[in-house]
């Protein structure tokens, strides 16, 4: 359960009534603290304690891995889309298999509707984390929200292939296919949807007799 305002609430009468007594109880821990309260404060658009945190963090580490995230973060926060961005590049520059900078991206890119841009940072996070069955699956998404039908299939092959089981899958599949007029692959695809789950996959049931 997430709770910013509770975070930000007891960080900011813990480090602001109690600094010194936060630094000799929690020793290199407070960091992790510090952490915690500026992704609390950027979550309520508190731009002052989030700076106030990452001016200690910057003091303690540089511009460490860590502390440049929390930087694009703070960025992102203020709506500085772009310079959240450049921060990111930066990062991949050094560390390019580093999976948060991609997602935040990707997270950027979607939130400004940049369809193209969301698609090339899914792909390129992909041709790294190729088991990453939920960046395929957003990806898929925004394909299909594309109506580019021949791009989603390929994401949900890759799904059904890395995890056969999953009946939802399957059924995704044989949406798509019968969106496309593909009919009678469709029914194949709804069939095994319902081979794996038969007790409450109505949806499967349902697209057969279509």
């Amino acid at each position: 359960l997430r709770r910013p305002d509770l975070v930000l609430k007891c960080g900011k009468h813990l480090f602001y009534n109690h600094k010194s007594e936060a630094f000799s109880k929690l020793g290199n821990n407070v960091w992790d603290y510090y952490e915690h309260l500026l992704r609390a404060a950027a979550d309520l658009n508190n731009i002052t304690v989030a700076q106030e945190c990452l001016v200690s963090l910057q003091g303690q580490f540089g511009e460490s891995l860590r502390v440049k995230r929390l930087e694009g973060l703070l960025m992102e926060a203020q709506n500085q889309f772009e310079t959240a961005l450049q921060i990111y590049d930066d990062i991949l520059k050094d560390h390019p298999t580093d999976a948060l900078s991609y997602k935040r991206k990707v997270a950027i890119f979607r939130s400004q509707n940049l369809i193209e841009e969301s698609i090339t940072a899914l792909n390129e996070y992909l041709k790294i984390y190729q088991n990453d069955l939920e960046a395929y699956e957003e990806l898929a998404d925004i394909y299909l929200a594309n109506a580019e039908y021949k791009n989603a299939l390929f994401c949900i092959e890759e799904m059904i292939l890395s995890n056969p089981a999953n009946y939802i899958f399957h059924l995704k599949y044989a949406d798509i296919l019968y969106t496309t007029g593909d009919y009678r692959n469709a029914r194949k695809y709804y069939s095994q949807s319902l081979n794996i789950n038969s007790e409450t996959n109505m949806r499967a049931l349902f697209g057969l007799y279509l």
